[in-house]
């Protein structure tokens, strides 16, 4: 009997975050981390267009989380936005 070696890109289970997520390379490698099975939060500093990052991966079946955020501000947010927290 033959054993199939296990996928190494089978990330059914993971989370990934990918920064720079709504467009570019940052889109690209969101969609193929969720493509692999990894549910993927999306992070960029414009909702508009991350939300259609977000719509495409949930569109082929993937699961997508957005939100805003600007890595390079050191400080971050003050507080939680806790309005984006309802669809979770």
């Amino acid at each position: 009997m033959t054993r199939t070696p296990p996928n190494p890109y089978d990330l059914t289970g993971k989370v990934a975050v990918v920064t720079g997520a709504s467009r570019g390379i940052g889109e690209a490698i969101a969609t193929a981390l969720a493509a692999t099975g990894a549910r993927v939060v999306l992070a960029s500093r414009k909702i508009e267009t991350l939300e259609a990052t977000a719509k495409l991966i949930r569109d082929s079946g993937g699961d997508a989380l957005a939100d805003t955020g600007d890595v390079a501000d050191v400080e971050g947010p003050s507080e939680p936005d806790d309005a984006d927290s309802s669809d979770q």
